[in-house]
């Protein structure tokens, strides 16, 4: 008996992780107007790790606290970002959050290599938006995010650049678009896309040496997005996005055998707003 116990404790745990690493995948699939403060989850299919060809279900939690003026402290998934400006336009502060490592999953192939433990990481972001109209939810904005690992599971940096536009289209409806790039150092791409010697015999054809990506642009984003609003306070979100996997990423053998370069992400949520 007491194996049964232990068998479900074991499903939970890996249960857990699994959504824990999904939650990553989700940036702001549906992007909520400024200057409100919100609560929710987001639940959907994500990647398993980076480059997989196979999907988890996760869930990911955001919220935002709007502090004096401008200033605010949102949640993401598992990262933090707090801005510091008190400008209508201008956001800029730090960041930390946790990436996820890769250990039990469903490749076999992938599931043999050495594993990478999760660490935590530590940034900055900023960014502008634009106001359209008289409407809040008009607008459109840039922003670019920058990061590093706190421990010794990658050095360097990794980062993004983002476009996004919202617009209106109903009381009831407003749709939003975005695209972006993704980059990274040296130290990034070989811990999450590299392959050592040890492994190398894992993968048909790849040189004793292993596969030791540089840095450069990783990923090309692009995302679409909608916000029902059921009531002043109660709204449901859906959204989707594509990532296609650039360069050195794309070239890496758990990608290229094992993986797919183009990635997608598709969830839905619900969102609890008040002023």
């Amino acid at each position: 008996m007491p194996a049964l116990p232990a068998r479900l404790g074991a499903l939970l745990l890996a249960v857990a992780a699994t959504a824990a690493h999904a939650a990553a995948s989700f940036e702001p699939l549906v992007r909520v107007e400024d200057g409100v403060n919100f609560a929710g989850a987001v639940i959907g299919r994500v990647p398993e790790f980076w480059g997989s060809r196979d999907s988890a279900t996760g869930i990911a939690p955001m919220a935002r606290w709007q502090l004096q003026g401008e200033r605010f402290v949102q949640l993401l998934g598992p990262e933090v970002t707090v801005n510091l400006l008190d400008d209508p336009r201008w956001r800029a502060g730090p960041s930390v959050g946790l990436r996820f490592g890769r250990r039990e999953v469903s490749d076999p192939v992938v599931r043999a290599m050495r594993p990478v433990a999760s660490t935590a990481e530590v940034g900055a972001f900023v960014g502008y938006t634009e106001p359209l109209g008289r409407d809040p939810r008009h607008r459109w904005g840039v922003s670019a995010a920058l990061a590093g690992a706190t421990g010794s599971v990658y050095r360097g940096l990794v980062g993004s650049a983002t476009v996004y536009w919202l617009k209106p289209v109903a009381p009831w409806l407003t749709l939003n678009a975005s695209g972006g790039v993704g980059f990274a150092g040296s130290g990034f791409q070989r811990t999450y896309l590299g392959v050592g010697p040890a492994d190398a015999g894992l993968f048909a054809g790849l040189d004793p040496a292993g596969y030791r990506p540089g840095a450069g642009l990783t990923d090309l984003r692009l995302l679409a997005g909608g916000m029902v609003h059921l009531s002043p306070s109660w709204h449901l979100l859906v959204g989707a996005r594509a990532q296609r996997l650039l360069g050195d990423a794309a070239a890496s053998p758990i990608v290229r055998q094992r993986g797919n370069a183009t990635q997608w992400v598709a969830g839905a949520g619900v969102v609890y707003l008040w002023r």
